[in-house]
């Protein structure tokens, strides 16, 4: 019988126990990388939708100088009205490409309501500046004013993507009217 752990004479292959053990250790760096790479997918999807939120922000913008330097009247939130168009149908046109209005992260609201996206109906039909785009009669800051947000929190981070009165985009987890 020849000893535990020793190659064969004929130095052809692996023992079993040298197999296990590189099986051992493949599964376990597996099981620490896991969670890490999934986080990484997570950020990397949050980072594509606050792209598509400044895509959104620059349509707004080309919006608002076709019409008088004012922001649609849509339907969104905090208050729903369905009778008005959302925010995917009036944007379309400024935009090349309809994905803009789909977060990675999701599928479910692109697939039914055409966007992932909802827009503040508190905005609806304000004043910006004309060489700014900020909204002039609000009486609050636009950097904490949210214009579009994400429906839900697809990415898991406890913080909705947003798109604020100022043009920038981070993660929102505030009131809709910003203060």
């Amino acid at each position: 019988m020849k000893p535990l752990g020793k190659r064969p004479a004929s130095g052809e292959g692996f023992t079993l126990l040298e197999l296990l053990v590189a099986i051992a250790i493949i599964a376990l760096l597996s099981a620490i990388l896991q969670p890490v790479v999934s986080k990484a997918r997570h950020r990397a999807r949050s980072v594509a939708c606050l792209s598509n939120l400044r895509q959104i922000g620059l349509a707004l913008q080309v919006y608002a100088q076709d019409y008088g330097y004012r922001y649609p009247i849509l339907d969104g939130l905090p208050v729903a009205n369905p009778s008005l168009p959302q925010l995917h149908e009036v944007l379309h046109p400024y935009l090349d490409n309809a994905r803009v209005f789909r977060c990675l992260g999701e599928s479910e609201f692109f697939r039914t309501d055409g966007s992932s996206y909802v827009w503040n109906t508190e905005l609806n039909g304000v004043d910006v500046d004309s060489s700014t785009f900020v909204i002039l009669s609000m009486g609050v800051s636009p950097s904490k004013t949210p214009v579009v947000t994400e429906k839900e929190d697809f990415h898991q981070t406890g913080a909705l993507n947003a798109l604020f009165a100022d043009y920038h985009q981070e993660g929102f987890s505030g009131t809709f009217t910003g203060g």
